[in-house]
């Protein structure tokens, strides 16, 4: 087990760090923010250094812990390890059949082929793609995109910029704050498409639902 309990322990300076990327295939990582001006690695592999970033390449199918400050990036790439993320202002995360759990994310870049994303927003941007797995996005947003094949995309918050959803067999369930004015366009091929609640008088929004073969719903209710 290879644990590095300060930057300091590596030759380097925690200023000099801009992100750190992590590299696993199989098991578990876990990365969370924490006040100490420091960085603390729970692994087994190979750690490196270079120009600004930290190279993590965990060896075997254990768990993978990061502790590191808020404004550090992560960039992390699995294969069927699963990915919880704590109280990052920026993540990168893709996986192949990993889920991804981020929490509390001002900017989110999540990607999966199979697993499911569920993401509660932090009041910034984010982006998710994956192709058969479900996605869950809550909290307050400033732009959301969302694209999937055939997961059910489902997004419940506060929206103060653009919304954009698509899927080609999933449904799409959008549950909206009803004080903010909002854009949404929601396009699922064959899947249902639902947008609630929006006041009936809200001239300030803008939405655009399509289905091919679905059901279209917009619920609205009395100012």
């Amino acid at each position: 087990m290879l644990l590095i309990a300060t930057a300091l322990a590596g030759g380097w300076t925690l200023d000099e760090v801009e992100h750190i990327e992590v590299s696993q295939d199989c098991g578990s990582l876990r990365v969370e923010s924490w006040p100490a001006e420091s960085l603390h690695l729970e692994t087994e592999g190979m750690v490196t250094q270079n120009k600004g970033r930290v190279v993590v390449t965990p060896r075997g199918c254990g768990e993978t812990r990061v502790r590191l400050p808020e404004g550090v990036e992560l960039r992390a790439q699995t294969q069927s390890a699963d990915v919880l993320v704590l109280g990052l202002e920026k993540a990168s995360v893709g996986t192949i059949s990993g889920d991804i759990t981020v929490r509390a994310t001002q900017d989110a870049q999540l990607s999966s082929v199979s697993g499911d994303i569920d993401l509660s927003v932090g009041g910034g941007t984010a982006t998710l793609m994956t192709v058969s797995g479900d996605v869950r996005v809550k909290g307050p947003t400033t732009g959301l995109t969302v694209q999937t094949t055939t997961g059910t995309v489902v997004f419940n918050g506060r929206a103060d910029g653009p919304v954009a959803l698509t899927s080609h067999s999933g449904d799409l369930l959008v549950t909206l704050a009803p004080d903010a004015p909002v854009t949404v366009t929601a396009t699922s091929s064959s899947g249902d498409v639902r947008l609630a609640p929006m006041e009936a008088s809200d001239d300030a929004s803008t939405l655009t639902l399509f289905t091919f073969s679905g059901d279209a719903v917009v619920e609205t209710r009395s100012p």
